[in-house]
């Protein structure tokens, strides 16, 4: 071979080299991850509220100058609490580390949420997994990403946030797509909010015209269920005329200290003045 085609042939093989050996060139790639969602747990109660006169006779008989003492019975029952959960997003970001000195090639970057139903035993997909627009790092270069997924969480479960980073040349495994997972376990800050769990109680007596009545109003603050209590009444015949039928009603009203929606029960009684003979 002449000196000249040997020249060409070697400056060639350089060329073909050169472009094979930078394309190759393997780096390696590390990456960290933060996931959090703030839920909001909302534990509401329910409430009744049931009135009843006990008589003692039908009608009151109450002449002027007596007192007779008027029962009744009043039962105020807390239900639940039915406990619903809302979370914000899954937030967080991804840290991509290239520790290697060569830039990546062909950076590639997904992430999705897991769920485990066993306490961490297995995790399943909980989420479609999305793709995150990343850029070639160069040689001991580090970038972060952020991500946001909107799912909402069972409170019972674990979940994981699940990145797969892949480059080209990665260290070892250059010319090849090769991947490395990175993992975040969903971190919960739990907003615990209590709807309706006490209440006012206000019992009200509307005194016939003529009497005098004692308590006229009783109120009590619950927080909880309240056993059926007796309210006791005492009217006093004043100055009523004799011969009227008059009504003394006793009206529960309670109201639920967070949505204040009042529920009102009431008992009556009848009075009869006595004969005017």
């Amino acid at each position: 071979m002449s000196s000249s085609k040997l020249l060409i042939a070697l400056t060639m093989g350089s060329l073909v080299a050169g472009i094979s050996f930078a394309g190759n060139q393997g780096t390696t790639l590390t990456g960290t991850k933060t996931a959090a969602t703030t839920e909001t747990q909302t534990s509401t109660y329910s409430w009744t509220v049931q009135k009843t006169l006990i008589p003692r006779q039908v009608p009151y008989i109450i002449k002027a100058g007596q007192t007779v003492p008027v029962d009744f019975l009043v039962t105020a029952t807390r239900g639940g609490p039915v406990v619903t959960s809302v979370n914000t997003p899954v937030t967080g970001q991804v840290c991509l580390n290239n520790t290697g000195t060569q830039p990546t090639v062909g950076l590639f970057l997904t992430d999705q949420l897991e769920q485990s139903t066993d306490g961490g035993l297995t995790w399943t997909a909980y989420s479609s997994p999305i793709t995150i627009p990343v850029v070639d790092l160069g040689g001991a270069l580090s970038i972060c990403y952020p991500y946001s997924f909107p799912n909402q969480l069972n409170p019972l479960y674990l979940y994981r946030n699940h990145a797969v980073a892949s480059v080209d040349n990665f260290l070892g495994f250059e010319g090849t797509s090769h991947s490395i997972d990175i993992y975040a376990t969903v971190s919960v800050t739990t907003i615990p909010i209590t709807v309706d769990s006490t209440a006012s109680l206000v019992d009200v007596f509307t005194c016939p015209v003529g009497f005098t009545c004692t308590p006229l109003i009783t109120t009590s603050t619950l927080t909880g269920s309240m056993p059926t209590t007796t309210y006791t009444v005492s009217l006093t015949n004043l100055a009523a005329l004799c011969g009227l039928t008059l009504q003394g009603t006793n009206t529960a009203t309670l109201t639920p200290l967070t949505t204040l929606v009042p529920q009102i029960a009431s008992g009556t009684a009848t009075i009869f003045t006595g004969s005017c003979i």
